[in-house]
């Protein structure tokens, strides 16, 4: 998984509470931590569906609409996870 791919996806983003968001993209799944929101500013692959993943949230999530991830999340990401272990400092 290149980095850049990952960033220049397009997602529909789904706010569950906190910081956490949930993000869809044609390539996989993703959790963001939302800095603005206390959050970490980390992005990590995640295995579960949207519907699977409001089952565990109790049944709640708000949509926040579709967005570029670069665009909505910033360059400054830290990814984590299997293929995703770099932190993207800006170009």
């Amino acid at each position: 998984m290149n980095i850049q791919k990952v960033l220049s996806q397009w997602g529909e983003f789904s706010w569950s509470a906190g910081s956490e968001f949930f993000i869809e993209t044609k390539i996989g799944n993703f959790i963001w931590y939302n800095p603005l929101l206390g959050g970490t500013n980390i992005i990590h692959p995640i295995s579960l569906t949207l519907k699977e993943y409001i089952k565990g949230e109790g049944g709640f999530v708000r949509g926040k609409g579709k967005h570029c991830i670069r665009e909505y999340c910033g360059e400054n990401i830290i990814f984590k996870g299997d293929y995703l272990n770099e932190s993207i400092q800006k170009f």
